[in-house]
């Protein structure tokens, strides 16, 4: 009968569940509570068998749930990068064409750029080797996030750039 009522599309759980501000508090809750049941001292509590089994059920449950980075999380990656790039565009010598000035700039600065971003990928790789599965999922999703971006930043943005230097002058 209960799950009846709650599989029903008119349930007040269901209805409850689709309001967003109540779905991210679920989603921050489930987060939260899945990085404290990693780090929770299971063994050294010597719980009852069922108890442990319970709590190692709902460490899988949360574990399991769909990994969710907010675009605020991740809006400021590369941004230190990007400023570097056009500083440094900015600062070449004014006759030049715009190709030859893209081109000195990002022989400039393109080894440390790459270096950076290696480091970083390096470091959340290493952390994804973590058994605590926040910080696996999150190491992983860091690294493949800041590989990419470094490669739409020696790419895209760097055309983009070409383009703005071209209509500019």
């Amino acid at each position: 009968m209960l799950i009846e009522d709650c599989s029903n599309g008119r349930s007040k759980f269901n209805l409850l569940v689709q309001i967003e501000t109540v779905a991210d508090t679920f989603h921050r809750l489930t987060g939260e509570l899945s990085t404290l049941l990693d780090v929770f001292p299971l063994q050294e509590l010597h719980l009852n068998d069922d108890v442990q089994e319970l709590v190692i059920l709902l460490r899988k449950q949360c574990s399991e749930s769909i990994p969710f980075v907010e675009a605020e999380q991740i809006s400021c990656i590369g941004v230190d990068n990007m400023c570097i790039i056009v500083d440094v565009v900015k600062r070449q010598p004014l006759g030049l064409p715009t190709e030859e000035k893209i081109s000195n700039a990002m022989g400039e600065i393109g080894p440390s750029i790459t270096l950076a971003s290696l480091s970083e990928i390096l470091a959340f790789a290493v952390g994804s080797f973590v058994s605590m599965p926040a910080c696996h999922v999150f190491s992983m999703i860091a690294a493949l996030v800041v590989l990419l971006d470094f490669l739409l930043q020696i790419t895209a943005f760097v055309a983009l750039v070409t383009l703005e230097f071209n209509a500019s002058t």
